[in-house]
């Protein structure tokens, strides 16, 4: 005697999709489930999918749609707490539970914002660690509750064994560069690059008169320029093993700690670097594609993805994606991102239409 047996199989690869409203899900996506699969040996992992972390978009309504999201960013305080901070049209908010909490709404619209946490307690405020630019809006900080434009430094005058020292004139007036569009952490200063009227200049914050490192105090001369001959416009910064890299879309060049020149009867030694050209043909196109995997720096060049190790010149690994990559919108590629997951490289690029 024979029957018939059937089975139904259900393919639902593509995860858990709160997010979306039902009828906008794909076949393999589904909006109840318990997004886990089981592994070859037993194990429990996560299945790729979309989650809603709150119950509102984080920009408000402009021109009849919702902005879309241009920035995100982890801070942690010294305190150990962490939030989740976004940008999305010209609002800066911080996650709160299920809801976005608003953090300053005068930043221009639908800016890229760049942000570092400052890892020296700030003398004028300790909260206010968390520092980032947007190429328009100037130097900013927050402690993820407010907002505002970094003071400059005042400089003092101290006295020393009973001799008076006028740190603007031993080191210089406080000029804090205008408009920085990137910027990174490296031995222990802040560097500010692509500024307004000088887009080849890397800018370091000082020390005061007693070594001190601080944040909000720059100066006239505390740059370096990173020249090439065909003119063109740093376009990332990334510390990477003890050094600064500096990209322009056809170069890589490095910055190194030198031994400052020691001079007699001078009370302020100015920090030393060294300026070296690491690549005159290869450099990158989008400073969020610029990230550290497994010891290795990836980013996106003019025509593909490239590795860097710092030590051997950088090689190109999309050759399998170069017909993809060549489909990409050159007139927006600076907005190319990238994210690291399970130590693997994503990249997102704009495309041409049509």
């Amino acid at each position: 005697m024979s029957y018939r047996h059937r089975e139904t199989r259900d393919n639902f690869s593509g995860g858990f999709n709160s997010r979306d409203n039902d009828k906008h899900l794909e076949d393999i996506e589904s909006p109840n489930m318990r997004n886990t699969i089981m592994g070859k040996r037993g194990s429990i992992e996560p299945r790729p999918g979309t989650v809603a972390i709150a119950d509102e978009p984080v920009g408000t309504i402009h021109d009849g749609a919702y902005p879309p999201v241009t920035s995100l960013y982890e801070y942690s305080t010294f305190g150990g707490v962490s939030y989740l901070i976004a940008f999305a049209g010209n609002e800066l908010k911080r996650l709160s539970v299920s809801t976005w909490a608003l953090i300053n709404d005068t930043l221009s619209r639908d800016t890229f914002l760049e942000f570092v946490t400052y890892p020296i307690v700030p003398y004028d405020n300790p909260t206010m660690n968390c520092l980032f630019v947007n190429g328009r809006d100037g130097y900013w900080q927050t402690d993820a509750i407010t907002a505002s434009e970094v003071t400059p430094y005042i400089p003092l005058v101290h006295t020393i064994e009973g001799v008076d020292y006028d740190e603007e004139i031993e080191i210089g007036a406080c000029h804090i560069p205008s408009r920085p569009r990137y910027i990174e952490i490296f031995d222990n200063r802040v560097w500010l690059a692509h500024v307004e009227g000088a887009r080849n200049r890397v800018y370091m914050n000082v020390d005061d008169l007693f070594g001190n490192s601080m944040y909000n105090y720059f100066t006239h001369w505390s740059w370096l320029r990173i020249a090439n001959t065909r003119g063109e416009s740093i376009t990332g910064i990334k510390a990477f093993k003890n050094t600064l890299y500096v990209f322009t879309p056809t170069t890589i060049h490095a910055i190194y700690p030198s031994q400052p020149i020691e001079i007699e009867d001078v009370v302020y030694t100015p920090p030393s670097y060294e300026v070296v050209e690491i690549s005159s043909n290869i450099g990158s196109v989008a400073q969020r594609t610029i990230k550290e995997v497994r010891g290795n720096l990836m980013f996106m060049g003019i025509d593909g993805v490239y590795m860097f190790d710092g030590t051997s010149a950088p090689f190109k690994v999309s050759q399998r994606i170069d017909p993809t990559l060549d489909m990409v919108d050159h007139d927006n590629w600076n907005r190319a991102c990238s994210s690291i997951w399970k130590y693997k490289y994503f990249l997102s690029v704009p495309m041409r239409s049509g």
